[in-house]
């Protein structure tokens, strides 16, 4: 998390309840989802040709759909005001982050071919949970060089259970087989 990010995190959670923290971070997760499914949206929104005015306006109807908070609306707009906007997707993983940090709980990042089942997503989050003994939360990321498996980063913990993985390391014991003889 970046002092600038940790910033406006701070200003957009601390003195707020649980309960507005989950409004909160629901309302950036609906916009973490339309900037990632629709790509064309977010080269638009973007856009540095495009006037603060017309993405403010352009970000209210989005907000107006998909039912945003008053607040969250507000914290978009100064992102805007502050020509911050095309940071947006990174202050949202920074404001999980600071959430999962004040709430004690841990993000897991999940990276994989695919997307994991809601099955595999919540055996995953049992297990890291018993292992890391705080809550956790999975976010899947897709890696398309990843042939099979998964590879899971959760603070200090590293889990390489990738197909590469196993080839590199076949590799490397094969080089060490023809090296020795």
């Amino acid at each position: 998390m970046t002092q600038l990010s940790d910033r406006y995190a701070k200003a957009l959670l601390d003195g707020r309840s649980d309960s507005e923290i989950k409004v909160i971070l629901a309302d950036l997760e609906k916009y973490n989802d339309v900037l990632n499914e629709l790509p064309d949206f977010k080269q638009i929104i973007c856009n540095p040709l495009i006037s603060s005015v017309h993405l403010k306006s352009l970000m209210t109807q989005v907000a107006q759909t998909l039912k945003i908070s008053v607040l969250v609306q507000k914290f978009i707009a100064v992102l805007i005001d502050n020509d911050r906007f095309s940071q947006l997707l990174s202050f949202i993983e920074d404001i999980k982050a600071y959430i999962c940090k004040r709430q004690n709980m841990q993000v897991a990042i999940v990276y994989s071919a695919s997307t994991l089942s809601q099955q595999e997503v919540d055996v995953l989050k049992q297990k890291l949970q018993q292992h890391m003994n705080s809550c956790i939360t999975i976010v899947n990321k897709l890696d398309p060089s990843i042939l099979s498996g998964f590879r899971i980063q959760c603070g200090a913990l590293y889990v390489d259970g990738t197909l590469n993985k196993q080839i590199d390391q076949i590799k490397h014991s094969l080089k060490g087989f023809l090296y020795a003889n």
